[in-house]
């Protein structure tokens, strides 16, 4: 499971503390802006042992269709180790959109390229019922879920109902028998 465009102030404590209660562990492409605002958040992600990757510094939709994203990827691996202490390795583009350019910078820089094989469609914020839904229904063994604890570098969001799918989400998980795994776990 990921979550992508945090951290957010509100939300990212509260899914934090359902994963802890749960004893999960997931994976969080960050925002570089967003980190810089939330340090603290940031590290809490690392400590209570989740994967941090690099999820651009402003999620700019000029940027992303214009594959000029080295210098935002530049600076929030940058921003990733100086608060967090962890150099990451993996990188997930902004809406998925991935050029030639983009592949040949992520490939020379080592990275893992994360995509995902379910998206719950939270940015449209449907009810927390219709979130869990759209995963379990999709599940199967090794699947990327994408999740989102913000929106963009917006600080004005409402990801709760994300927050309310999760147990949800969770549970049905381990009804059907899966383990939880950060991206650098998986076989």
């Amino acid at each position: 499971m990921t979550f992508d465009d945090g951290p957010h102030k509100i939300f990212t404590p509260q899914i934090l503390d359902i994963l802890k209660d749960s004893g999960v562990s997931v994976s969080f492409f960050v925002c570089g802006k967003n980190v810089e605002r939330h340090p603290e958040i940031a590290k809490r992600i690392v400590r209570e042992g989740h994967l941090i990757g690099n999820h651009t510094y402003s999620h700019s939709k000029f940027l992303v269709f214009s594959g000029l994203l080295a210098g935002e990827i530049k600076k929030t691996n940058e921003i990733i180790e100086k608060t967090t202490g962890v150099k990451t390795k993996f990188f997930r583009p902004p809406w998925g959109i991935v050029n030639p350019l983009l592949k040949r910078y992520i490939k020379n820089l080592n990275f893992g390229l994360v995509l995902w094989d379910i998206d719950a469609k939270d940015w449209e914020k449907p009810p927390a019922d219709i979130i869990a839904k759209r995963i379990l229904e999709g599940a199967k063994p090794n699947y990327i879920i994408l999740l989102h604890d913000g929106e963009k570098i917006e600080e004005v969001t409402d990801r709760s109902q994300t927050v309310l799918a999760l147990p949800k989400i969770i549970k049905g998980f381990k009804e059907l028998g899966f383990v939880f795994k950060t991206l650098d776990e998986r076989e």
